[in-house]
Order: C-alpha cells, then structure tokens, then sequence
C-alpha cells in the first residue's frame, strides 16, 4: 500500500510541476468579482468534501478545478488528481447490464476528459497512477485501465494522431472490445492506412472472445461502418468500407478461427443435455456467418464448403418456422400505416398501427398530423403521449424561431408548470426576434400560471425559467425572481410531502442561464442568492454557475 501511495505521489508531483506557473500580471488583471470568484471556489472545493454522495462529490470537484485552470492552474491539477484518486476509494458498485460504464468507469472518464482538455500529458499521469488490484481481479483492473488508455487514445486523435496509435499499439493484448474497434474506427477517419495495420496487427494475435466467439465479429463491425460523410466512388453514400487489402489475409484466417471454435462450441452443447436456446443469440449467429460467406467464396473457395456447412448448422438451430417464413415487408410510410389500420378487423393491431403512424409523424416533425392521427385512437391508454407530442412540437418550433407555432403547441399542455416553462422561453424567442410586446405578454402569463410556493420540483424549474428568461430581457427584474425561485426549492426540500425523489437541482444545468447571467451584472447580489439556498449540495451548484458566470467560462451541464 505505501508503494503505491507513493508511486501515486510520484507521479501526481511530476504532472503538478509540468504546470506552468501563472504569471503575476494575470492574478493582477482580473476584476474584483473574478478574484473573489477564484476565492469561492476553492472554498466550495473544501464544502464538496462533505458531500454524503460519491458521484456527485467528485463531478463537483472536476467542475471546480475545470473552471480554475485559466486562474490557478497548479491548484486546479491537485483538484484533478486528488479527485481522480478518490475515485478508487469509492465502494464497486453492481451493475447488471455489463455492456454500460460502471459507476466508477463513467467518473474517471469525466475526471480525464475534463484533465486532457487542458493537459493530455496530465491524463496519461492519472491513468499510470491508478492502484494496483489484488490478484483476483488482476484480469478485471487489466481491463478497465486498457479501456482508459483506448478513450485517452480516441481523444488525442485530432490532435496527435501519432501519440494515439501508440497508446492503440501498446493495448492491443485482449479480445476485441467496442472501444478498441471505435478508437481504431475514428483513428482510421484521420489516417487509414495506420488504423488499417493495427487492425491487422490485433487480428493476427486471434485473441478470441471463447465465451461468445462469433460476438467478435458485432463488434468488428463498428471498424468498418462507413462514417456518415463517407461516400463511395460512385458519389453516393457508402453501404461499407472496403476491406483493405492488408486485411484481407488477417481477417479469413480470425474468422476461419472463430468458426472452427464455434463449431466446437455448438458439437459440446449438443452432446449435452438439451438446453434452452436463446433465439435472438441464434438469430445472430446466422446473420454473422451469412455476412462471412461471401468473402470466403471471393477470397478463399476452398474453405467456403466449411463456413457453408457451418451457416447450416446455424440455421438449423432456428425454429422451423422463422427459417421458413416469408414475412410480408412492413409498411414504412405513414400512409401505409393508416391505410393498413383501416383494413385491420382487430381493434388492439388497428390502434396499434394507428400508433405508429402517428409517431412516425411525431418523429417527422409534422405534430398537428401527429395529433389527428393519434385522436382515431378511441382508447386513450393506446394512443402515444399526446402532451410529450405538444412539447417536442413547441421545441421544434422555438428552434425554427416560429413563435405563433410555438404557443399554439404549447397552449393546450395540460400542466400549468409546463405551459410556464415553455410559455418563457418562447418569450425568450419573441425577444430575440424584437418583438418585446409579445415577449412581456408571454412572460406575464408565464408568471401567472405558476404557484409562488413550489409543491413539485417542475414548478420550481418553471420559475427558474422564468428568471432565466427576464435576466435575457431585463436583468434588474430577474433578482426579484430569482429570490422567489430560491424560496420555492428551499420549500420544496423543506416539505417531506413535497421533496424530490431524486436530486432534481445538482447540477449547474438548472442555474447556468439565470444566477450564471445575473453574476455578470452584479456578482455579490447573485453570489448571495445562491448562497440563501439551504441544501447545501444545490447551493454549491448553484454558486459554480455565479462563478463561471463572472470568469467567461460555460459551467458543463450534467
């Protein structure tokens, strides 16, 4: 444990004096309120510690030493690592879908994201300085630090390709992983023949994946998806990449692998007692060894007999009549969706396909068809969410600035708290257009529609959108409104009945764009309004924001 606490110091001292010192002229030019601002967050930095949850303690922290770099860099890399170390000391926590971070994982990502963004030498120190496990979970801890190289390698390729593919090159031992294949995916965007040989070096390693051996070949597929601008030679978009010539030998020689051990694989099981099937697995299998045949037929014949005789086997695994089924195609266009709900005699699959349309309608932006659709529906347990529909039609129609659209979505919201929140910002919109008479009509029915004492969590957002909106048009009436917002949360967690089930307010997101805004006109009076929050995790949130405000940095929304 001493050694690696002290390679953990080690390291940490040789990525603090990497730090460039700041110079006196730069504490010296800083206005009143940032200078005070600088001297808050080292004090939240302190109230942090105190936080009863892990995540959000650590996510503070990595906020706090991001917003300090330009002011006090060699403070704010001892927040990074000091953060960054804490992380280990957090209990494992189980997660049940293996393919999702887990909590920790998600932690230091942030923690390195935010590092590297100013110092990628220092990310790299981090990653080196993770503990060492004991020997059980050697294998595991093995993973997840190769996992961290991988994301520090994606995210140095823009701006050193070079350092990227050595960090690939050094972590290549290992079955292939969806961050391997992505990494080596966006490396190849930039330098293709370098992605290509290092795809070609993993694959004549044959670090097959035993448990699931043709799983491999899901996650090679995320290599070779073309990206979005990828057009092929004929101008139009890519279906998929063309297999480097490189590749090729590589590539049959891992899949004739993969076959023969999954062959194996399959003979075992079936001379074992039957077991239940897992038919989407199988359904799968199919499909990957269905997309391998072609390249054995054009490349290698003569074992394309094998990889067909395996394709059989495959699909005599499937139940009869899946493998011979011929399903009619299903209907695409919203057209052909009604037309088929007309002609349905069933209600339950004629509302169904009613459904369909209409949020293929939602999905197409077109709500006023959304919402006629939907109103065939005669069940109302059936139809799809009509208000969610209402809201993503106002959202559209903000960001089109087509405010006449936006209230006449937003007007028929059954929730007082949301017609608020979005009459508010299409009052921001109207303002933004020069129509200030509309802007203040809106905002006057905005206030009006919501409670002053807050009984739910959406009321008391409402009116921070409302502030958010008045510090846009008018900021010497939003500090009245931000005090009212203020009082309405401290009632909120006051009130047992009332309180959230989940911490609605920690995080900047819901303060950057009214205290944050109002910190620039008058950062003591903001500073204590965010200070008059009683929950101190939400009060720490909030006074991140008052102080990005005034520093000319955008607090990152969690």
């Amino acid at each position: 444990m001493f050694q690696e606490n002290r390679l953990f110091t080690v390291l940490v001292v040789l990525a603090l004096l990497s730090a460039h010192p700041i110079a006196q002229s730069t504490a010296s030019s800083l206005r009143p309120p940032q200078q005070q601002a600088v001297v808050v967050l080292k004090g939240l930095y302190e109230k942090s510690k105190e936080f009863s949850d892990d995540s959000l303690r650590i996510e503070t922290q990595t906020e706090i030493a991001r917003l300090l770099w330009r002011y006090d860099e060699p403070s704010a890399r001892r927040y990074f690592a000091d953060a960054y170390k804490t992380i280990d000391q957090m209990e494992d926590e189980e997660h049940s879908i293996p393919i999702f971070n887990s909590p920790k994982m998600r932690l230091r990502r942030e923690v390195l994201g935010a590092a590297m963004t100013r110092d990628s030498a220092l990310g790299e120190a981090l990653i080196q300085a993770m503990p060492k496990i004991e020997d059980e979970k050697k294998a595991e801890a093995k993973g997840e630090r190769r996992k961290h190289y991988l994301w520090v390698a994606g995210f140095l390729i823009a701006k050193d390709p070079k350092r990227s593919a050595k960090i690939i090159q050094d972590n290549l031992d290992g079955a292939i992983t969806m961050e391997l294949a992505g990494t080596l995916r966006t490396l190849r965007e930039k330098e293709p023949l370098v992605a290509d040989d290092l795809l070609r070096q993993w694959l004549l390693k044959r670090q097959v994946n035993t448990e699931n051996p043709t799983s491999d070949f899901l996650i090679l597929s995320i290599y070779f998806r073309p990206s979005e601008e990828e057009p092929d030679n004929s101008g139009s978009k890519a279906t998929a990449k063309e297999l480097a010539p490189m590749l090729i030998e590589p590539l049959l020689d891992f899949a004739f692998h993969v076959m023969i051990l999954h062959g194996e694989q399959e003979q075992k099981q079936s001379a074992n007692p039957p077991r239940k099937r897992f038919l989407m697995g199988d359904m799968i299998n199919v499909g990957i060894i269905a997309s391998l045949l072609p390249l054995f037929e054009k490349h290698r014949p003569e074992q394309a007999g094998i990889i067909r005789a395996h394709l059989g086997q495959a699909e005599n695994t499937l139940p009869s009549e899946i493998r011979n089924s011929a399903l009619p195609p299903r209907p695409k266009t919203i057209e052909e969706l009604i037309s088929e709900a007309q002609k349905e005699k069933d209600d339950f699959l004629r509302d169904f396909r009613y459904r369909e349309a209409a949020e293929l309608a939602g999905n197409a932006g077109d709500y006023d068809r959304a919402l006629e659709i939907a109103g065939k529906i005669p069940n109302p347990d059936r139809r799809p969410n009509i208000s969610l529909m209402r809201e993503m039609g106002a959202h559209d129609a903000i960001k089109k600035g087509n405010v006449s659209e936006a209230y006449r979505a937003a007007k028929d919201l059954p929730e007082a708290d949301e017609r608020a929140a979005l009459f508010s910002q299409i009052a921001l919109k109207a303002f933004e257009k020069s129509d200030l008479q509309r802007a203040n009509e809106l905002l006057s029915v905005a206030e009006k529609l919501v409670e002053k004492t807050a009984t739910s969590p959406k009321q008391a957002s409402a009116l921070l959108q409302i502030t958010s909106t008045k510090a846009a048009i008018n900021w010497g009436r939003a500090f009245e409104s931000a005090k009212v917002a203020i009082e309405a949360i401290n009632a909120l967690y006051a009130n047992p009945s009332s309180k959230p089930r989940f911490d609605y307010f920690h995080n900047t997101n819901s303060f950057r764009e009214n205290l944050g805004v109002l910190a620039r006109h008058d950062f003591q009076r903001a500073l204590s309004l965010a200070q008059a929050i009683e929950k101190k995790e939400i009060s720490v949130q909030a006074q991140l924001s008052v102080c990005a405000g005034v520093l000319g940095e955008k607090a990152i929304a969690r």
